[in-house]
């Protein structure tokens, strides 16, 4: 379906991606929509297959090791049956899944030797941040926190003892933000497992009466005991009492927010700047494609009267 580099991406390569995507469903897709997807599909399967090349000549493949740890971190997150029962549903196989995380790790690697590792981000553009954006530092009275959820599933049971396993490894001393990168099934985007988050009085009285009811009970520096909700367990750790009321840039919090958001938007810019320019240097065909517009041709083109 397509070269990089006279690399080869076949069918199969692009068919499997296809049919996890579509999860057993292809009724629902015209032909269109068919060609639209696996269209998708190989145009990210080329952009992985430049980086995967890139990071092959500087020496940064994943090792069999780091494969295998990655594997350990997802499994920790379930029991052997559930992990079998989730490769199935997902239509993975394990060595399509280690291939994954492999190619993942790999990627990983390239990208935080070529861009992660040399973004800085000077006080004199914290300073210039803060005061274009100032009124983003004046906060209501609230709460700073940080959660796990151990998300409901067919058998409660099951649940609610890995929700009190997780809670003894944080009784036990080992570090909340640890735990919950490893084991929270929170991955929201406005407000993701393990990181601190905030939350107004105002919004606060709105909540899930039990999570209102642990989290004005905390302490700083408290973890919850398990809070049944409707999604699941969740665990909670207080961080602040928010007072309220205008933050100066010498607040350390301040800063260090400034200092991840412009990381995250330097991060997301230099990112697609590479990609793109890893791709005008690879020598690239994309038979589907061609395929697709020379079949759009045909389709179109005039009859000729016997």
């Amino acid at each position: 379906m397509a070269t990089v580099n006279e690399k080869e991406i076949n069918e199969s390569q692009v068919d499997r991606v296809y049919q996890r995507s579509i999860k057993g469903q292809p009724a629902q897709y015209s032909a269109d929509q068919v060609d639209n997807l696996k269209l998708t599909i190989l145009t990210n399967m080329i952009t992985d297959e430049i980086l995967l090349q890139r990071a092959a000549k500087l020496g940064l493949n994943a090792t069999d090791t780091e494969v295998e740890n990655r594997l350990t971190e997802v499994k920790s997150r379930m029991t052997e049956e559930e992990f079998q029962k989730s490769l199935k549903d997902q239509g993975y196989t394990l060595d399509e899944l280690k291939y994954d995380l492999r190619k993942q790790i790999t990627v990983d690697k390239l990208i935080n030797k070529e861009i992660t590792a040399k973004i800085s981000i000077t006080d004199a553009q914290i300073g210039d941040y803060y005061q274009k954006n100032k009124g983003s530092f004046s906060f209501p009275q609230g709460y700073r926190f940080s959660h796990i959820l151990i998300a409901n599933a067919p058998d409660e049971g099951k649940v609610r003892d890995r929700a009190q396993a997780v809670l003894g490894r944080i009784r036990s001393g080992e570090d909340f933000a640890a735990v919950a990168q490893q084991q929270s099934d929170d991955s929201s985007p406005n407000a993701p497992g393990g990181r601190i988050t905030f939350i107004s009085n105002a919004d606060l009285s709105k909540a899930d009466p039990a999570i209102k009811s642990a989290l004005t009970g905390l302490k700083v520096g408290e973890t919850s005991d398990l809070i049944k909700t409707k999604d699941g367990y969740l665990i909670i750790k207080l961080f602040e009492i928010e007072k309220g009321g205008q933050h100066d840039l010498s607040d350390p919090r301040v800063q260090t927010s400034i200092r991840n958001d412009l990381f995250d938007q330097k991060d997301r810019l230099l990112k697609a700047a590479f990609i793109e320019d890893a791709r005008d240097e690879a020598k690239i065909v994309n038979y589907l494609a061609k395929r697709i517009l020379e079949n759009a041709s045909r389709a179109t083109a005039p009859s000729i009267a016997k």
